[in-house]
């Protein structure tokens, strides 16, 4: 299999420069700098709703409820066993950590895009930045280590194209596997990196099975890890705690839910929400507050680098532009039909679409201001560090600025704003 795995695929590769110790420093210090405002601003106690229940299943290991997330409570675990403050902190702080590890990887995946490090620099910042990903990452939640797992598959899949190595989509495949236990929303990618495969690998069987082979692999290990923590069940499981004493309210007979697979199947299946998802009256709804609101997810500025940039790739990228554009629309026909009160979270994959977008904007801005500055070196250099800087700064500190007051002071920031509840409860005064 190793021979497999490290088959270069010569005649499906993107000729780029290849990333260096440089792309690792400014990955790893983005990645630090957005830990740094996180931490700042992490919340410092326990907290309710399903932020408590992660906050306590962490620590005991037994599964939440539906879809069970049990490869974000075992990653989450050890960070219980840090020496800081308490274990509801330590569980924020895994949710801190998982949101700048995505910061860091939303930088190489746009690298990768497009050879630029400044233009990735901009994107991975405004994704950073942005309002509803922020307050995700200072609460224990699943959506940051959602956001991570989504962008490395993606990262994992432009390496392969850069490369030619199939071992990059063995570890892509292995990792969507597992993030049926970390959030559903990013196995929506599913169908983006199958047509990307299709324009880039076709006719080429050994990409098809590395990646598959990969996948089966990480929903086994999903599956592995539901039952291990099934088999715990301490008495804070959700199963053991909500839905054994109430049978009758979920319609269970006496014997439902015996079984370990039973179990599986009726937490995997999200049994409680099916009846919410693919609503018609929820698209109407859920557009108008995705639209309404996503500058105070991204400055307009950001929204027009997005269009630009997925012109761009559109003309020079093609198979980069498909990845990215159907990945944002299995996002959109999903969230959009949602019928949640808290559907706002579910955007966060979306997210990181967009900061890619706006990454590629940023890179076509800088196309063509090398094509009218075709003179010489310098001048074009500059004028890359230029726009780049400017981007920085009016694309995202506009987004930043309304929380660097609590990041100064180190307190919890308030997501609360125009009627627009981010976290379920508001931050201000823990």
């Amino acid at each position: 299999m190793s021979n497999v795995l490290d088959r270069r695929e010569s005649t499906q590769t993107v000729a780029q420069t290849q990333l260096n110790f440089v792309d690792v420093g400014l990955a790893a210090l983005l990645g630090a700098a957005a830990f740094f405002l996180y931490l700042r601003t992490l919340a410092p106690v326990v907290l309710p709703g399903d932020s408590g229940e992660f906050q306590a299943l962490a620590r005991l290991l037994g599964n939440t409820h539906p879809t069970g997330y049990p490869i974000y409570l075992l990653l989450a675990h050890p960070f219980t066993w840090l020496p800081v403050e308490n274990v509801a902190y330590r569980v924020n702080l895994f949710s801190a950590f998982m949101a700048a590890l995505a910061v860091s990887l939303t930088y190489v995946g746009g690298r990768l895009l497009t050879d630029r490090r400044l233009a990735a620099l901009t994107g991975a910042a405004a994704l950073a930045a942005s309002t509803t990903f922020w307050s995700q990452a200072v609460i224990a939640e699943v959506y940051t280590a959602g956001a991570a797992f989504l962008i490395a598959v993606l990262v994992l899949v432009l390496a392969w194209r850069r490369s030619g190595r199939t071992g990059y989509l063995f570890f892509a495949g292995l990792l969507g596997g597992l993030s049926f236990g970390v959030h559903m929303t990013v196995v929506l990618a599913a169908p983006a990196i199958v047509i990307y495969l299709l324009i880039t690998a076709r006719r080429n069987p050994r990409v098809w099975l590395v990646a598959t082979f990969g996948a089966i692999l990480g929903a086994l290990l999903f599956v592995s890890a539901f039952l291990y923590l099934d088999w715990r069940a301490p008495a804070a499981d959700f199963i053991a705690a909500a839905i054994q004493p109430s049978r009758s309210v979920w319609g269970l007979a006496e014997t439902d839910l015996d079984s370990p697979w039973e179990r599986l199947w009726f937490s995997f299946s999200g049994r409680q929400f099916q009846d919410r998802m693919f609503q018609a009256e929820a698209i109407g709804k859920n557009i108008w507050q995705y639209g309404s609101h996503m500058t105070q997810e991204f400055h307009p500025v950001a929204l027009l680098l997005m269009l630009a940039g997925l012109a761009w790739l559109a003309s020079r990228r093609k198979a980069e532009a498909a990845l990215l554009g159907v990945g944002l629309l299995a996002q959109w026909i999903y969230t959009f039909g949602y019928n949640i009160w808290d559907i706002h979270v579910f955007f966060i994959p979306g997210y990181v679409l967009l900061a890619l977008l706006v990454t590629a904007g940023v890179a076509a801005v800088d196309s063509g201001l090398h094509h009218l500055l075709n003179r010489g070196v310098v001048l074009p250099a500059v004028a890359s560090v230029l726009v780049a800087v400017a981007f920085l700064v009016t694309a995202v500190w506009p987004v930043l600025a309304p929380r660097w007051d609590a990041v100064t002071e180190g307190r919890v920031a308030d997501f609360d704003f125009d009627g627009y509840p981010v976290n379920r409860f508001s931050m201000t005064g823990l």
